[in-house]
């Protein structure tokens, strides 16, 4: 019996493991170090851009629609498909410049991937 607790806590320990950078995260870190044109050159412009403290902010947001079943084919089979909703989500990320250069970036939201 105490193999199985063994195997409880070596499960539960690899589902913590921390995965390696996401798609989105190789893409951006690929940008820091080079210029702000460049970044326009490879996103377009950006939706809004501001300045503060000697630094330079751009920020580009994507916005998606995407259909959701509301409910599925899981229940009896008199209830079949019950709709569906339309679910906005969206993604926003900010580059920070420094003398003309990327410094880091950011983004957060729910179309980030």
């Amino acid at each position: 019996m105490r193999w199985i607790g063994w195997l409880v806590l070596a499960g539960l320990g690899a589902g913590c493991a921390r995965q390696g950078p996401s798609a989105l995260d190789v893409k951006l870190a690929a940008m820091v170090g080079q210029s702000e044109t460049a970044v326009v050159r490879a996103l377009g412009v950006p939706n809004r851009s501001f300045e503060t403290g000697g630094h330079r902010f751009i920020a580009y947001l994507e916005r998606r629609q995407d259909l959701v079943p509301t409910a599925g084919p899981w229940g009896p089979p008199w209830w079949g498909w019950a709709g569906s909703q339309v679910v906005t989500r969206r993604c926003e990320i900010t580059f920070e410049i420094e003398a003309g250069k990327v410094k880091g970036y950011s983004y957060r939201g729910d179309a980030c991937s």
